[in-house]
């Protein structure tokens, strides 16, 4: 059994699809009920495997109870899947007057996986053969003015992964992905794209094929990591400089 969290579309959809074709048991998440029930059924007629799914709203503060009311009863779970994320183009805090409208981005992509985490309880899991698979961004590393909030909430999930780690057995995984830019109908200024985006069908067959393997944070491409040591070299002052006149 496989669930995936964030599955109606890029990276999630793609997971859905690859784990299908190996006629893998799913539960798919979103928050669209008529896209999740088109998908179920497109890839059961397809594949013939056995999916269900349930919208819900990652921001709702009772996310956890309900997420734990659909996998309490499911046995042999191989790996959850924390891909929905919320990205809102100029969240930058200092100059926005509609702040508390964005602020929610924290709830979807950090403080959802910490309820439910919480909820499903580190302990129980441990002894399950599992793995838990987040989704990062470069954006959190480098960061961009109109994206300050997403940027934040993405370093945050980052530094909570790390702190899960701790938790990690033979028996227990968990991968963390640092993606670069997506190619999905979700990425802002196509036309300003300087380095070409990732197909999310390559991002998901990584995903699969690094299961069961010892918990690591992981750059996607790789050559982000070597963006990254880069940029870490450069003294902060100047580092700022390079990466504001990137933005702008």
């Amino acid at each position: 059994m496989h669930i995936i969290i964030g599955a109606s579309s890029g990276i999630g959809l793609e997971i859905a699809e690859e784990l299908s074709i190996k006629k893998k048991d799913l539960i798919l998440i979103s928050t669209d009920d008529r896209d999740l029930k088109a998908i179920a059924k497109d890839l059961t007629i397809r594949f013939g495997n056995k999916i269900s799914y349930k919208a819900l709203k990652l921001e709702d503060k009772f996310i956890s109870d309900k997420f734990f009311k659909i996998i309490k009863s499911k046995k042999n779970i191989e790996a959850i899947y924390f891909v929905a994320g919320k990205n809102i183009i100029d969240d930058y805090p200092a100059f926005n007057k509609n702040i508390e409208n964005k602020l929610h981005i924290f709830d979807v992509n950090f403080f959802s996986v910490i309820r439910i985490i919480n909820k499903i309880n580190l302990q129980f899991l441990k002894n399950k053969k599992i793995n838990l698979v987040f989704f990062g961004s470069v954006t959190a590393k480098f960061g961009t003015y109109d994206k300050a909030i997403y940027a934040s909430s993405k370093r945050a999930l980052e530094s909570f992964f790390e702190s899960l780690c701790s938790f990690s057995s033979k028996n227990f995984f968990l991968q963390f992905y640092i993606l670069g830019e997506i190619k999905t109908n979700m990425v802002f200024d196509k036309k300003n794209r300087i380095l070409s985006p990732v197909s999310p069908n390559k991002v998901a067959k990584t995903v699969l094929k690094n299961l069961n393997k010892n918990s690591y944070i992981a750059y996607y491409p790789k050559w982000w990591w070597l963006i990254k040591v880069f940029l870490n070299l450069i003294p902060f002052k100047f580092r700022y400089l390079l990466i504001r006149k990137f933005n702008n």
